[in-house]
């Protein structure tokens, strides 16, 4: 709301009149809203000799977001060399360095995050006082105080590198060992001062992740007559990953002038942990060739995991296929149509580890939480769970790919059915264990679809050439068990993910469990929602919870079309997504007018109903519902559905002719790029369809609390080759 809005609408809940409220206030939602700017250089060089070759190349990238006190520089240097030392022995190695400086405030889910404290700051605080000095604004904090005076900065480092050593023992054998590195720390800053804190804040965490991967394999190939090709493969790998973390915290300073945490006068964090996982694999792959016509690969995996209980630490993975080039038989050669055609079929089994690094271990936890009446002590935090293992997925595929028109038409349409058993979840269990929740093996899950993919040449003359390329997928996921979970009151088995969303025997693994709200009675002007029996009540109650839908979508996509004339090249980039829902928790703060007073409010709320208004968004003002109007629902939920115009490029290529005459360029192109400038949708202005603000989290998916909308931008370039 607008500061007039608002205080119209605080007049109208007390009665006061507006003049008695502040008549001056501050426009937050454009003060942290701002132009953002991108910029991207990069060279490269390459060369060598007959054995020896090289690549070396270098990128400077800087942001500025378009929310306030959000920039990013990143450095990347990358060197590539190969060398040949005979005919039978190879050498490579490549080696990555990066850093990146991110002087950031919080995206989302936090009241230090620019766009969620602009929507709730009340719009008659102001950041100044009349001296111009900042204010001190609470819970809700001062963001032009916070961009201009903390320290909030995250570092990153990061090595990559790997070499590898290739020796052909035989003509047709060869041995190869690989090794890498991935090491990265961050390093991550925050400086309150008193105008955010009171006596001020800071903290400083140090993060260093340390992996490293082995890999040997020896590869046989080899060709019998002209008709039959058999390969086989052997290898074992190992990766292990050493995780470090230090956090120090405290509070009360003397002056903001004094930026580290050892200048606090009361520590509040002295943490220092350590972690780690290790995977070792052993893996052999065969395949055989008929003719190039007839197509067939087994591959055979066993992968053991430091994750998992002793009795279930390895497993055993293994795949099948077989191919069919049917376009060369004789029946379809010589065809008009038909310029190739494949089908292929494959079924296989594949393990997922991604749990916790001691999930499967009873953990004890010391510190300050394991004070015991003022002497040092210890407390169990987490249940033992030693037969944890694997999740397991099997995957059947079968798919058609077919050439057609003179190669103006590619055709590639696949069919899956995956099936999930073990779902790695994080069950809760009931508190007089002593615990919240435990990993387990806990379910089968499912999914199914299919996918398809045309790529086409839809005109090509003299100068001008036009392509699409579809790629569509649709899907299916649902639960199929859930052995051991919770039951609901119609006795299905569920696993709670969020207070919105849980996996449910024979729904989707993320499906929405809300109250439905119906609408403003128009004859009462009272807030209804839907009992179980669907039947309308002025009465909230979490008892009322039904299946609403689906976070994940149906259908997903892209679409791409390309138009070429004569060195230009225009591409235009679409993508959309179908089925799903979106729960936007923002809007239980924006439209509970419980929050008068203390947060900035919907305007829709203004739309509340009276004799002369029947049809209207909110509850009458003195109504009985106007408490619970903001409770969680599906009036905070919405349908995802989409097309965006992700990427629409125009490029201009230099002549080969004009690059000649410079005697300097090899190559040269110039373009121009918008991104994410349309969006067509059902969702009213501000939100976002495609957000999830829990990220990795599979069991909470399609949520947001005040998550920013995908940057529109606006590129130019230049790309010389020399």
């Amino acid at each position: 709301m607008s500061l007039a809005q608002y205080n119209q609408y605080r007049s109208d809940r007390t009665g006061d009149p507006v003049s008695s409220f502040p008549q001056t206030g501050f426009d937050w939602p454009e003060a942290v809203i701002e132009q953002g700017k991108i910029s991207n250089l990069n060279v490269s060089a390459s060369g060598g000799s007959d054995n020896t070759t090289y690549f070396i190349s270098g990128t400077y990238f800087m942001q500025d977001t378009y929310a306030l006190g959000n920039e990013l520089d990143r450095f990347n240097g990358r060197l590539n060399m190969t060398h040949k030392f005979s005919e039978k022995a190879r050498f490579g190695a490549n080696v990555g360095l990066a850093k990146t400086f991110n002087d950031r405030i919080n995206s989302d889910n936090s009241t230090f995050a620019p766009l969620t404290s602009a929507f709730l700051h009340l719009p008659y605080n102001k950041p100044f006082d009349e001296n111009g000095n900042y204010t001190r604004l609470g819970f809700v904090p001062n963001l032009l105080a916070l961009a201009d005076l903390a320290q909030t900065e995250y570092v990153t480092r990061r090595t990559t590198a790997n070499t590898y050593f290739e020796f052909d023992i035989l003509p047709d054998l060869t041995f190869k060992t690989d090794w890498g590195i991935d090491q990265i720390q961050t390093e991550e800053t925050m400086r309150y001062p008193d105008i955010i804190e009171p006596t001020g804040q800071g903290y400083k965490r140090i993060i260093q992740d340390y992996k490293w991967l082995s890999t040997n394999t020896l590869n046989y190939q080899k060709y019998f007559g002209n008709d039959h090709f058999f390969g086989a493969l052997l290898g074992y790998s190992y990766e292990q990953s050493d995780f470090a973390s230090m956090t120090v915290e405290g509070s009360g300073f003397v002056s903001d002038k004094l930026p580290n945490v050892a200048s606090a006068a009361t520590p509040t964090i002295t943490s220092a942990t350590g972690t780690g996982w290790k995977l070792a694999s052993y893996f052999s792959r065969l395949n055989y060739r008929y003719k190039d016509k007839f197509l067939f690969e087994g591959s055979a995996r066993r992968d053991g995991s430091s994750r998992f209980g002793m009795d279930n630490r390895y497993g055993n993975f293994w795949a099948l296929s077989g191919g069919w080039v049917l376009s060369e038989e004789k029946f379809l050669q010589n065809n008009s149509i038909l310029d190739f055609l494949k089908i292929n079929t494959s079924y296989g089994i594949a393990g997922n580890d991604r749990v916790d690094n001691f999930a499967s271990l009873g953990l004890y936890q010391a510190g300050s939480l394991g004070d015991y009446a003022g002497s040092p002590g210890i407390y169990p935090s987490q249940p033992a769970n030693p037969t944890l293992g694997w999740e397991e997925s099997a995957q059947f595929d079968f798919t058609v790919y077919a050439t057609l028109f003179n190669n103006k038409l590619d055709i590639e349409a696949s069919l899956w059915n995956k099936r999930t058993t073990g779902l790695l979840l994080d069950v809760p269990i009931p508190y007089t264990t002593g615990y919240t929740s435990y990993a387990q093996n806990a379910g089968v899950m499912r999914n199914r679809g299919i996918d398809l993919m045309i790529n086409s040449l839809n005109v090509q003359s003299s100068g001008f050439e036009w392509r699409t390329i579809l790629n569509v997928g649709f899907l299916k996921n649902e639960v199929l068990e859930l052995p051991g979970a919770s039951e609901d009151s119609k006795g299905r088995l569920f696993v709670q993910g969020s207070s919105s969303q849980r996996a449910i025997e024979g729904y989707s693994v993320n499906t929405f469990y809300l109250v439905r709200y119906s609408g403003i009675n128009p004859e009462t002007g009272e807030a209804e929602w839907l009992n179980s029996d669907g039947e309308p009540t002025n009465t909230y109650s979490t008892n009322n919870r039904e299946i609403i839908g689906s976070a994940i979508p149906r259908i997903s996509g892209g679409l791409t079309n390309t138009f070429s004339y004569k060195g230009f090249d225009l591409s235009a980039l679409f993508t959309f997504t179908q089925g799903n829902y979106i729960m936007f928790d923002d809007l239980r703060f924006l439209y509970s007018p419980n929050n008068l007073n203390s947060f900035n409010l919907d305007p829709q709320l203004l739309d509340y109903w009276t004799e002369e208004n029947t049809n209207s968004f909110a509850p009458r003002l003195d109504g009985t519902t106007q408490a619970n109007f903001g409770q969680r629902s599906t009036i905070h939920l919405r349908k995802g559905d989409h097309i965006r115009l992700r990427n629409l490029s125009l490029t201009y290529n230099i002549p080969a002719n004009v690059l000649e005459r410079t005697n300097v360029l090899r190559s040269a192109r110039v373009y121009g790029m918008l991104q994410n400038m349309l969006t067509f949708s059902n969702l009213e202005d501000g939100l976002e369809p495609e957000i999830s603000g829990n990220g990795s989290d599979n069991q909470i998916q399609g949520e947001s609390f005040f998550t920013p909308a995908q940057a529109k931008s606006f590129t130019l370039g230049v790309s010389l080759g020399f």
